[in-house]
């Protein structure tokens, strides 16, 4: 077919071609057509460049012999490209001598070539609905390619680091090396990391007379038969000194009457009660009784 536009890359003397179908096609998905010839030209050019094959970003410190030299020294590569250069499949007997991830290359049989002695593989981009070229990776630059798909270009996530890798580069198991990759990767990790939520500075409780503060809580014992016993403790903050009371269980009911008979009833109404939020001290029956007594609960 005739060959209407063509990109050429002056380090690698590398061209890449379009058919009139491409070429077609591009213009009539071109939704600023109306802008004129100018506008459909850029449309074109930047899908020209689009198609320029993916190993000139593996890094451009690389030459084209050099990444030639890194897929013939991959044994995964290397078989494959044997299989594409000779124009045909591996045999039943050759399938069963083969490396599994050769074979597993080899499922892409029809989006596989070679060009000026390099592997890509060639695919329809599901967005675009373009062709796409894909530099077979090589084990060797796996880590280079996944930082510059991610550490270079903003530590983005997952979704979007898979995107920029699958613009560029094929191989199998790519999705599983990208999420391990960004997984990770510490400035990823940290962006992601919430700050933690504010809280209120810590204070120490301060009293300066008896009764001021009482505080309450639970503490289980045993008895001489070794039965645990649920044992009440009040104590008052200022000078210290604890109550103990053996409760049947931790109930509202109980609390409540403990205070009473044993504390309030001997000592009188303290001008604030502390305790913990569990449902026993939390309770109607309880804030009922303090608001009888006039006594405050924190």
């Amino acid at each position: 077919p005739q060959t209407l536009g063509t990109e050429r890359d002056q380090n690698s003397e590398m061209d890449v071609s379009m058919t009139a179908e491409d070429v077609s096609s591009i213009l009539s998905s071109c939704g600023d057509w109306d802008l004129g010839a100018v506008s459909r030209a850029t449309s074109l050019a930047d899908h020209m460049s689009s198609l320029i094959p993916a190993c000139q970003d593996v890094s451009h410190t690389f030459s084209l012999s050099e990444l030639q030299c890194q897929q013939h020294n991959d044994a995964v590569i290397s078989r494959v490209s044997f299989y594409v250069t000779r124009k045909r499949r591996p045999s039943r007997r050759e399938r069963v001598n083969e490396d599994l991830r050769v074979l597993r290359i080899l499922k892409q049989w029809d989006k596989l070539f070679l060009l000026n002695g390099i592997l890509y593989r060639a695919i329809k981009d599901p967005l675009t609905k373009h062709k796409r070229i894909q530099f077979v990776l090589p084990e060797s630059l796996k880590w280079q390619a996944l930082s510059g798909v991610h550490d270079l270009a903003g530590h983005q996530g997952q979704p979007r680091t898979l995107s920029l890798a699958r613009q560029r580069f094929y191989w199998p198991g790519m999705e599983s090396d990208v999420r391990d990759y960004v997984k990770t990767c510490t400035r990823y990790v940290l962006s992601k990391t919430p700050e933690p939520a504010a809280r209120a500075p810590l204070e120490s409780i301060k009293t300066t007379a008896p009764l001021e503060l009482i505080c309450i809580d639970f503490w289980s014992a045993e008895d001489r038969h070794n039965k645990s016993v649920d044992v009440l403790v009040i104590t008052d903050h200022f000078t210290k000194l604890a109550h103990a009371f053996p409760c049947q269980n931790q109930s509202a009911k109980s609390v409540a009457k403990k205070l009473w008979d044993g504390f309030f009833c001997l000592y009188g109404f303290p001008q604030r009660i502390h305790s913990d939020q569990g449902a026993n001290f939390e309770s109607e029956l309880i804030a009922e009784l303090l608001e009888l007594a006039g006594v405050d609960k924190s």
